[in-house]
């Protein structure tokens, strides 16, 4: 019974320090993503069939903090209110921050297109 108590005590410790730990590494504001696919014929066949991984993003004032490590290059736009693309850039593998223009202020939408899934984001800066 003492050795159950132990196990599950340090389950517990394991898991708080890990949420603890990964909760302490974000810099700014968490960005939640809505995921969309594209769905044209030509590439129905590579939609994905497992679940899909939402990226790990933030921005802290002008600059967009990325937490994953992308294989490939993932576009990324930011749109304004008038679908106007206001700063665009391909994130490279490895990189981990874009810097926005400081003349943007306001409420934008941010997208990012890995393979066939759009994720995109209302971001305020």
């Amino acid at each position: 019974m003492n050795t159950k108590r132990i196990i599950c005590f340090g389950i517990l410790f394991f898991a708080i320090s890990t949420f603890a730990a990964w909760s302490g590494a974000i810099v700014g504001t968490r960005i939640n993503f809505l995921v969309s696919y594209n769905h044209d014929e030509e590439i129905k066949s590579e939609m994905p069939r497992d679940l899909v991984e939402i990226p790990t993003v933030s921005i802290d004032g002008n600059i967009l903090y990325f937490y994953d490590v992308f294989s490939t290059t993932v576009p990324v736009f930011v749109v304004d209110a008038s679908d106007n693309v206001v700063f665009s850039a391909t994130l490279y593998p490895g990189e981990d921050k874009k810097v926005l223009p400081t003349s943007l202020s306001g409420t934008y939408t941010l997208y990012m297109r890995v393979g066939t899934i759009m994720y995109s984001a209302v971001i305020t800066i």
